[in-house]
């Protein structure tokens, strides 16, 4: 993972790059390509080559009016697809409060409350999952907020909570 970070992207063939991140993150257990809690299987349960590509296919209709600008992006970059009222929309941004050491690119404060700010337009059913904090149920207290307990371990230990957020619309 370090030496994947260590690539500026500017320097790097985006498609080279973009191969090494899916591998690093069907290859990993956690998907983050960050702390392994090791594999719960073999590798080839985790490699499909026929399932990889229908997905990138599918991914590639639906985002393939979406642009990325300087290898980050926020809320506000999908604003158009947001606010677009076609059909239910799920969304898993990164984490508020651990988003900086889990991700290259974290959501800042201000990224969060456009998020929310885009939702709170949207009149079209979202569902949205997030790291249960203050913060977050501050910021979708006119939403419906369901709290789900959650496995973060290889060993299946239940200690923390989710929150699965929901247009009260």
């Amino acid at each position: 993972m370090r030496r994947f970070n260590s690539f500026p992207a500017s320097q790097a063939d985006v498609v080279d790059i973009g191969f090494k991140k899916l591998a690093l993150h069907q290859l990993s257990y956690s998907g983050l390509g960050v702390k392994s809690g090791g594999p719960l299987t073999d590798i080839g349960s985790r490699w499909s080559p026929h399932y990889i590509c229908k997905k990138i296919e599918s991914i590639h209709r639906k985002f393939s009016s979406v642009s990325v600008h300087g290898n980050a992006c926020s809320s506000l970059d999908f604003d158009h697809l947001i606010l677009d009222d076609n059909g239910l929309l799920y969304l898993d941004p990164p984490y508020y409060k651990q988003g900086a050491s889990l991700y290259k690119y974290a959501f800042s404060a201000n990224d969060h409350e456009r998020l929310a700010s885009l939702l709170y337009e949207r009149t079209a059913p979202w569902l949205l999952s997030y790291d249960d904090c203050p913060e977050i149920r501050s910021l979708y207290a006119w939403a419906k907020i369901k709290s789900i307990p959650v496995n973060y371990s290889i060993t299946g230990s239940v200690g923390r909570s989710e929150l699965l957020i929901s247009s009260s619309r």
